[in-house]
């Protein structure tokens, strides 16, 4: 493991009389190029009240690579920070708020002969954080009690550290959204009406946005995968398919004629009314004698089950499709995979891509 190297140490006070306040002054050079500086304000009678503060400047990440193996198994190769904590201890209680600046933090491979404290994707925390020039600004509060046996100021700094990495890492959207100027929704799940099998401008800017977050990022990918409540949607499907017969009957002479319908046609489908005339013509079509059955139970005898699964099934894969077409045409497409299954999600009524963000580790 790396070595701090402090040199140059400084040490100095202004007093040591007890019962008065004593001003302490640090300084000290970390590996030959960061500069540590201290200042603490305290009884030495009564060491569980005062104030101190701690800057780093410029100091090399890699110097605490052994605290992040530790806790990560991930070893800090690169990156230079910059640090800084005011601090105040009342009755043995600090509060404390640090203030972090990082720069190009490099990371390397996962150590597998190590068994992490926390296992989270930390490259994709780092990635997340980090804006398009490599930079980390951590601007957090912390507070712990310094007689508690277990207390380590060093610990808890880490502590903060990580857990805003974690955070990152595990629920990056809302950043994410953030470097592209949009909403976490945005950047998360790419919703389509039920039927929908074409991209419209609410989609088609959507994957615009993710678009502009991976080139923003040249680390991240991400992984889109259909989510359809297929119960719910194959109700729409029988319904259309219904509907559909009774247009191209009206329109083409026929309920079986084979003729290329466009949005508009869909959209006259979808609006035909559900009334006398709709049930006549499904009683007709059926060979129903008028009156006897209800409507749903004419749909059901004119719209077989294997007809609204092939249906279905060709809609999911027009939906799929008209995303792998429109991401195809961006730069970033080696990195936007998407998946040619799909889930049934019976949570949602619509039928929506949800994005799943990620680093190689």
């Amino acid at each position: 493991q790396r070595q701090m190297c402090i040199r140059d140490r400084n040490f100095a006070a202004n007093d040591f009389t007890e019962g008065r306040l004593v001003t302490f002054d640090m300084s000290a050079l970390l590996n030959g190029k960061g500069a540590f500086s201290g200042l603490v304000i305290t009884d030495p009678g009564n060491p569980g009240n005062g104030t101190f503060n701690f800057d780093i400047k410029n100091t090399s990440l890699a110097d605490f690579s052994p605290y992040c193996e530790n806790t990560t198994a991930f070893p800090i190769t690169a990156g230079r920070f910059a640090f800084q904590t005011r601090n105040k201890i009342v009755n043995n209680h600090l509060t404390s708020h640090l203030v972090l600046n990082m720069y190009k933090t490099g990371l390397g491979d996962k150590r597998k002969d190590l068994t992490p404290e926390v296992n989270v994707p930390l490259k994709l925390g780092l990635v997340v954080l980090q804006d398009n020039k490599g930079r980390i600004n951590i601007d957090v509060p912390a507070e712990g009690d310094v007689d508690d046996p277990e207390f380590r100021y060093s610990k808890l700094v880490w502590k903060v550290v990580l857990n805003v990495l974690v955070k990152a890492a595990t629920s990056p959207y809302n950043l994410l959204a953030g470097a592209v100027g949009a909403n976490e929704d945005d950047i998360k799940f790419v919703r389509m009406e039920n039927l929908q099998d074409e991209l419209g401008p609410e989609q088609a800017t959507q994957l615009d946005l993710i678009a502009e977050l991976l080139g923003q990022k040249a680390e991240l990918s991400v992984k889109a995968n259909l989510h359809v409540n297929v119960e719910k949607e194959r109700e729409s499907v029988r319904e259309y398919l219904a509907k559909r017969g009774m247009y191209l009957q009206q329109n083409y002479g026929s309920d079986s004629a084979n003729v290329v319908l466009s949005a508009v046609d869909n959209l006259k489908i979808m609006a035909i009314e559900e009334d006398a005339d709709f049930v006549r013509f499904l009683e007709t079509k059926t060979k129903t004698e008028p009156g006897t059955l209800k409507l749903d139970e004419l749909i059901d005898l004119y719209v077989a089950p294997s007809n609204i699964a092939m249906a279905h099934q060709t809609i999911i894969q027009k939906r799929i499709a008209a995303v792998y077409s429109y991401m195809k045409q961006k730069e970033i497409f080696a990195r936007f995979v998407l998946d040619e299954s799909f889930v049934d999600d019976a949570s949602h009524n619509r039928p929506r891509f949800e994005m799943s963000y990620q680093v190689a580790e």
